[in-house]
């Protein structure tokens, strides 16, 4: 069978036509099927941007390190500013506000499994959920910690696009970031690739 589903018994090939019994079955079956790809393409195409356009702005959860303010400020507002809506309020306490927690509840007498189920760590997490949980898509901006990459692995597995923009060639390669929707070393691209959604 031919791409269109037709035989011809005759000249066993893809097309039962005129052209066929000339001898000139295989260029006109090929020439169909490339005018059909090509206009499938274009239909699939249009659909895309259609889609895309009916969506409106994707929605952003940025995941990164705490360590890394800049980076991630830089890529939420050239997200932003791309149309999209973007969350990454979660680094405003700054670098430092993990080791302050963990401080503290030492401080205090706890270990980690008390001080992960406190009250402080539930209204964190709980912080984070609620906003990983509006994305529609998240971006891990590298470096990131075990938090990160567990952020990104969640978005993932719920069906959210996710992509990581390292920030530059590794110098250890993780075969892992294969999971990702995209991986990418250049922020341009990654604002370009967002954009075409």
């Amino acid at each position: 069978m031919g791409f269109l589903g037709l035989h011809c018994a005759e000249h066993d090939c893809a097309s039962d036509c005129a052209r066929c019994r000339r001898g000139g079955c295989f260029d006109a079956t090929t020439e169909v099927e490339r005018n059909l790809r090509e206009a499938v393409a274009e239909i699939r195409t249009d659909f895309d941007r259609d889609i895309a356009a009916a969506r409106g702005p994707r929605r952003i959860y940025i995941i990164g390190s705490m360590r890394n303010p800049d980076a991630i400020i830089a890529i939420a507002n050239r997200l932003t500013a791309a149309g999209h809506e973007v969350f990454s309020d979660w680094v405003s306490p700054g670098p430092d506000a993990d080791m302050y927690w963990q401080d503290y509840e030492r401080r205090r007498g706890r270990t980690f499994l008390q001080a992960i189920a406190g009250p402080h760590a539930q209204n964190v997490f709980d912080f984070d959920m609620r906003w990983l949980t509006w994305a529609d898509t998240v971006v891990l901006v590298a470096p990131a910690g075990k938090s990160g990459h567990l952020e990104l692995g969640w978005a993932i597995g719920q069906g959210k696009e996710g992509y990581v923009l390292l920030d530059g060639e590794p110098d250890r390669y993780d075969v892992m970031l294969r999971l990702a929707t995209g991986i990418f070393l250049d922020e341009r691209e990654l604002v370009a690739a967002l954009a075409a959604r």
